[in-house]
């Protein structure tokens, strides 16, 4: 199954909504990972639940980790702000 949801001017933190400066962020379950990806960029980051712990492990991403430009590092900290979210509704971390 297959989870999609667009999440245009905010994302969901601990239940709040929180701006996210006009950007648009998705938000996809796909199997066992949650993919996040900013529509129309190549922007995308990928999380899996960690076997050992409940936290998220990066599995797959489209940037090298090197790079630093404010908007890559504001995208990686939305995206995840946004499968942290997508994770506690799953259960998967708390």
């Amino acid at each position: 199954m297959k989870w999609s949801q667009a999440l245009c001017s905010s994302i969901l933190v601990d239940g709040l909504c929180q701006q996210v400066d006009g950007d648009h962020l998705r938000v996809d379950l796909d199997g066992d990972e949650i993919v996040v990806t900013k529509p129309g960029t190549l922007l995308m980051l990928a999380y899996a639940k960690s076997v050992e712990q409940p936290r998220l492990v990066l599995t797959r991403s489209w940037m090298k980790p090197t790079t630093a430009s404010p908007s890559i590092v504001e995208f990686r900290t939305q995206a995840f702000q946004a499968a942290v979210s997508k994770a506690r509704e799953l259960g998967w971390i708390t």
